[in-house]
């Protein structure tokens, strides 16, 4: 009888975790290069935002990467094949009612969950893949959007699966990080501009 109970918890929770919300993002056959340069090796970074807002941004400031626009769900990196091999973001919870598990979001001073959002087209979101030119993301690193419109599981226990479009970005299509002057930096910068005009002034 015992081993009997034991058996259906086992069954029970597996089906639980096999039927749990989660996000899966990859993408697809095509591998990711910069023009002809591989960029296998390279750092992944997942965002999502409102259906129909600006795309996301990274800039890097006081020595490490700032993400604006959408929240910041995850980071990977690229195979030895350039591709985003399946990551998976597990729900707390569901759809209506929980949280995201984000991954490595401390790294980059984000809430290590974020607030789901809702199912069916209603509640769309539009997600980001950044893909960088570089492992380590640095002042110095680019990057390239990858990018997912309109998507919503399509019910409140339901997973997404977020397959972006590997492609041959242009170089021209990679932003670089543009460094943001710390605010001593700028204090020191306005000082001096400030003598300078007091000086042509006595002048």
């Amino acid at each position: 009888m015992k081993k009997t109970i034991l058996v259906a918890l086992v069954a029970v929770t597996t089906a639980s975790f096999a039927n749990a919300a989660s996000i899966a993002w990859r993408n697809n056959a095509t591998a990711f290069t910069k023009g002809s340069d591989s960029l296998a090796g390279s750092a992944a970074i997942l965002i999502v935002t409102d259906k129909g807002a600006a795309a996301p941004t990274a800039t890097w400031e006081n020595g490490s990467l700032k993400l604006a626009g959408g929240s910041y769900l995850g980071q990977t990196t690229l195979g030895s094949d350039g591709k985003v091999a399946t990551t998976t973001l597990s729900i707390t919870g569901d759809w209506s009612d929980g949280k995201i598990s984000v991954l490595g979001g401390a790294a980059y001073g984000e809430e290590a969950t974020v607030d789901t959002y809702g199912y069916g087209t209603a509640n769309a979101k539009d997600y980001y893949m950044l893909v960088f030119d570089s492992a380590t993301i640095t002042e110095s690193s680019s990057y390239a959007l990858s990018s997912l419109t309109s998507k919503a599981p399509t019910s409140k226990t339901g997973s997404l699966a977020l397959a972006f479009a590997g492609t041959s970005f242009a170089s021209s299509a990679f932003t670089p990080v543009k460094a943001i002057p710390e605010p001593a930096s700028v204090a020191l910068l306005a000082l001096g501009l400030a003598a300078l005009g007091l000086k042509r002034k006595v002048a």
